[in-house]
C-alpha cells in the first residue's frame, strides 16, 4: 500500500501543482484581467465588483479552472491502463478495494486543494480590497458550492472510466457535461425559486442577503447527497474494475 501511494505521489504532483495555479487563475486573474480589458485600474474593478459584468467574468472565470481541475483529476488514471497491470493489482494483498481507496482519496484530496486554494486567494483579495477600498467581497459560498459539484461529477465519472477506459470514459464524460451544462442552462434562464440571484450575491459578497425556501433546503441537501454519491461509486469502481481491466490491451 505505501508503494501505491508514493507512486501516486510521483505520478501526480505536477497536477496537484496545476490544481493550485488553476485556482491562482480563477480568482485573482480575473481581476487583473478586467483591468486590463477596460483599461482602469485594480482598484477601480475592486470596486465595481458588484456589478453584474464583473461577477460574471469571476463566475466564468471560477466554473473554468473547476473544469480545468476537474480534467487533472481524470489524468489519475491516464497509465495503468493496461491488463497486465490490473491482473498485478487483483493479486496484492489490498487488491482492487485497496488501489480505488488510494484513486478516491487522490481525486479528493486534488478536490479540497482547490477549495483550500481559493479560499486562500480568495481571501487575499479580500484583504487586498479591504486594504485599498475599505469594502471586503469573497465569493468563498459559490466555491464551497463548486466543491460539492466538483465531487458529484467524479462520482459520475470515474465508474465509467475504470470500466470503459480512459477515451471512452472521456467520451462518456462530455455526454454528462454537455446534459448538466443544458440543465444548468435551463435553471439560468428560468431562475427557480430565486436560485442564481442567490448566487450572484454570494459573488458579490452580499452577506445581508438571508437564504430561505427551497434554494436553503437545496444547499443542505446537496453537500449530503455530493459525498454519499461519492462513497457509492467507490463501491461500483471496485465492482467495475476487473470488467473493465479485461479490455485493455496487454
Amino acid at each position: 500500500m505505501t508503494g501505491l501511494i508514493y507512486k501516486e505521489y510521483k505520478q501526480n504532483r505536477i497536477l496537484l501543482l496545476l490544481t493550485a495555479a488553476a485556482a491562482f487563475a480563477g480568482i485573482i486573474l480575473p481581476i487583473t484581467l478586467t483591468a486590463q480589458i477596460m483599461g482602469t485600474g485594480i482598484k477601480e474593478i475592486l470596486l465595481r465588483q458588484e456589478e453584474q459584468l464583473i461577477n460574471g467574468i469571476k463566475l466564468i472565470s471560477l466554473l473554468v479552472a473547476y473544469l480545468a481541475s476537474g480534467f487533472m483529476q481524470g489524468l489519475i488514471f491516464r497509465s495503468d491502463n493496461r491488463r497486465i497491470y490490473s491482473e498485478f493489482i487483483a493479486s496484492t494483498p489490498d487488491g482492487i478495494k485497496g488501489y480505488m481507496r488510494i484513486k478516491y482519496e487522490l481525486t479528493f484530496m486534488m478536490s479540497m486543494l482547490m477549495l483550500i486554494s481559493c479560499n486562500i486567494f480568495d481571501n487575499l483579495l479580500a484583504l487586498i480590497s479591504q486594504i485599498t477600498t475599505d469594502d471586503c467581497y469573497s465569493c468563498s459560498g459559490v466555491v464551497m458550492i463548486l466543491f460539492y459539484v466538483q465531487l458529484l461529477l467524479r462520482s459520475l465519472e470515474i465508474p465509467f472510466t475504470v470500466r470503459f477506459g480512459i477515451k471512452q470514459g472521456s467520451i462518456i464524460k462530455s455526454i454528462i457535461m454537455i446534459v448538466l451544462m443544458l440543465i444548468l442552462t435551463v435553471v439560468v434562464l428560468t431562475d427557480p425559486s430565486g436560485i442564481m440571484t442567490h448566487i450572484a450575491d454570494c459573488i458579490a459578497g452580499n452577506d445581508e442577503i438571508l437564504i430561505t425556501g427551497t434554494p436553503k433546503l437545496l444547499m443542505g441537501v446537496f453537500p449530503v447527497v455530493s459525498f454519499m454519491s461519492f462513497c457509492l461509486s467507490y463501491k461500483v469502481s471496485c465492482r467495475l474494475y476487473m470488467k473493465g481491466a479485461q479490455r485493455n490491451e496487454i
